[in-house]
Order: C-alpha cells, then structure tokens, then sequence
C-alpha cells in the first residue's frame, strides 16, 4: 500500500457526489425550508428586539437629540408670499377666457 500526499482527480467522481448531495438536498427541501423560515423569524425578532423595544441612549446622544429638537425652522416670509402671488397668477391665467386664443387651425364657426 503505497500512501502519497497527492490525490488523484481521475479516479473521484464529481458528479456521483454532486448527484449524492444535490439527491439529500431534495429529501430535506421541506425542513431546511423550515430552518431558514424559523432562522429568518428568530433574526427578524431579534433585531425588533434590540432596535425597539430595548434601545439605551447615553446622556451625550440624549443632550444632542434635544439640541437639534430646539433649533427653529427660519421661515422666509419674503419667498412664500412670491409663490403665493405667482399661484395666484397662474390661477387666474388658468380661467382667462378660452375665446382669446388665436386659432391656430383657422377654423372659422
């Protein structure tokens, strides 16, 4: 019995083993759906978990959370009222009279 540390590709057979696996996979395809649909749920939970339900924040975060909280929006009086005005324009430019377009087809009624 000669033993080498070489191993001879010739004499294995790929494709019975993958045939071995792929054939045990087919039998099991309803469990290891299971496993990955509980695995998925547990992970799923786990982070609800952490995330949500049991969230810590040190004083640092707390007192950064409430600084930005305490900052006012500036409002730009100035801008709003332009938008309003240029609503309004297009408003009443919308309900102009229909009878003051040119005819482009010349259509005469």
């Amino acid at each position: 019995m000669k033993l080498s540390g070489k191993i001879d590709f010739k004499k294995i057979n790929f494709k019975g083993f993958f045939f071995k696996i792929f054939s045990i996979i087919e039998k099991m395809r309803v469990l290891i759906f299971f496993i990955l649909l509980f695995a998925s749920i547990f992970y799923s939970g786990w982070i609800f978990y952490k995330y949500v339900k049991n969230y810590k924040w040190n004083e640092a975060q707390k007192q950064e959370y409430l600084n930005t909280k305490e900052k006012e929006v500036v409002f730009e009086e100035d801008k709003f009222n332009r938008v309003v005005s240029e609503v309004e324009a297009r408003k009443a430019k919308s309900q102009s009279n229909i009878n003051d377009v040119n005819d482009i087809f010349r259509i005469k009624q």
